[in-house]
Order: C-alpha cells, then sequence, then structure tokens
C-alpha cells in the first residue's frame, strides 16, 4: 500500500514561468479530430494495412490483428503530430510537472490525454513515471469501478519493470489522501512511498489536476528533479492541412511509381 510522505498545497500550474499568451490552444474537439484524421491518414498511405483492414480471411478478422494495425496507425500519427524526436527534445528542457504537460500540449496542438501519454511514455525509458487519467478522487460517479478506478493508467517503460507489483488501485487510493475536494483546477500535490518488485521503498512525486468536467489527470515521477530551465523558443506548428496535403502528395507519387513498377 503506497504511503503519503508530504502534501503540498502549492499551485503546481503557477510555478511554470512559461509565456504561453502568445500560443492560443487548440480546443480539445478540434485535437481529438487532428488525431482521429492523422491515424486514419498512416491507415491510408500503410500499404499492408489496406490488405488486412478489408479482408475477410480468418487472419485478418483476427482481433488482434486490428489491434496491431491500430497500434501502428497510433505510433505514425504520434511521430507527426509531436514531430518526432522535437518532443522529446523540448520536453527534456522542461520540469516534470502538470504544467509542462499542459504548456506542450498547447505547443504541439494536441489533448492533454495524449501529451501526457507521449510525455510518460518517451521520457520515462529509464525513469519510472506514471500518469494516471481518472474520475474525481471524492466526486465519484455512481457507476465507479472501485477495481479499476483509472480511464487511463499510463506506465513508463522503467515504471512497467521496476513497479510491475503496483496496482493502479493503489496509486488511486493515495492520490485521495492528499487531494483536495476542489471541482476544478489544482487538486494538491504530494510525495508519494511505492515500493518495487524487491520491496525496496521509493518516493514519488504526484500532482493532480482537474479539468472541472469529468476527468482528472495525475503526474507522478521518481525524485522530481526541482531544478528549472530556460524554456525553448515555441515550435511553430503547420497548418495541419498541409501536412495533409504533402502525405498525400507522397503517397500519391508512390501510387505512380507502383503503377510504373507492374508496367
Amino acid at each position: 500500500m503506497p504511503s503519503l510522505v508530504r502534501r503540498d498545497s502549492t499551485n503546481c500550474v503557477a510555478e511554470t514561468k512559461l509565456d504561453l499568451k502568445k500560443q492560443k490552444p487548440i480546443s480539445n474537439c478540434v485535437s481529438r479530430r487532428r488525431w482521429a484524421e492523422t491515424h486514419e491518414v498512416i491507415h491510408s498511405v500503410t500499404e499492408w494495412h489496406q490488405l488486412f483492414l478489408f479482408g475477410d480471411s480468418s487472419r485478418e478478422l483476427n482481433p488482434a490483428c486490428h489491434d496491431q494495425l491500430k497500434a501502428e496507425a497510433n505510433f505514425g500519427a504520434g511521430q507527426l503530430l509531436f514531430m518526432r524526436g522535437r518532443f522529446v527534445q523540448e520536453a527534456h528542457d522542461m520540469e516534470m510537472s502538470l504544467a509542462t504537460i499542459k504548456a506542450l500540449s498547447t505547443r504541439f496542438g494536441n489533448t492533454m490525454t495524449s501529451t501526457l501519454w507521449r510525455y510518460v511514455e518517451q521520457l520515462g525509458v529509464e525513469k519510472p513515471m506514471v500518469g494516471l487519467v481518472t474520475v474525481h478522487p471524492h466526486w465519484l460517479p455512481d457507476d465507479h469501478d472501485v477495481s479499476a478506478p483509472c480511464k487511463y493508467f499510463i506506465e513508463s517503460p522503467a515504471f512497467r519493470v521496476q513497479f510491475s507489483s503496483v496496482a493502479e488501485v493503489e496509486v488511486f487510493d493515495a492520490l485521495q489522501q492528499y487531494c483536495s475536494r476542489a471541482k476544478g483546477g489544482p487538486l494538491g500535490s504530494a510525495e508519494v512511498i511505492l515500493r518495487d518488485v524487491n520491496g525496496t521503498a521509493h518516493v514519488f512525486w504526484f500532482e493532480t489536476f482537474s479539468n472541472r468536467y469529468a476527468d482528472a489527470t495525475k503526474l507522478g515521477g521518481e525524485g522530481r528533479n526541482r531544478t528549472r530551465s530556460s524554456p525553448t523558443t515555441s515550435l511553430n506548428i503547420l497548418n495541419f492541412k498541409d501536412i495533409l496535403m504533402l502525405i498525400l502528395q507522397a503517397f500519391k507519387r508512390f501510387l505512380a511509381l507502383h503503377a510504373t513498377y507492374r508496367t
């Protein structure tokens, strides 16, 4: 069972010194549409996806096959929308916090959830960290499943190996100890002890933010680095239609070359 070490009521969003006034956030609706459209574009430009998505053999109808195609399309969409290595490069220059997730979400034009997911997976290759998207810890709906309280329980590669014995229920219970009952905004932050597969105790820094609707977002990392680096310059986001046009033009050239080869 995780134990609470220290609660901190400091407004985690106010800690950042990033100037986001010149960056206009993209609405969640637009961000989700961008992801869905890019996901479908990856399907359309990946030749072997066409063979499986529209096939009818037992292999092509296998759910595991569709899961693999979906994972590949999500990977391609992530590479495009987060500018491949540019996201990791900029994220490394910023403090690990939900303020950073929010800033990167605005900078790259993606949702908080997809940005949190990318951050944990890409920066957590060697550093254990975990992200949660859940209902409000103190305002639970009638159909809340206590055995699976998280909408998303995002484990970094390092966390998945070193803390495989830690269940999402344990982490959610620990968050309930320090989160305030405020319905929106920062809900608090604290140091929480999690034990690895060998039973060794590790201190993780968690902070939680509620979007005032249905979800609360949490980010936790082992031994958070409190030193701040100067943020990198803001990223000029390409117009999404321009990106699609470049992809479609490349796809048309591929079809032309393929037709020439067949003849």
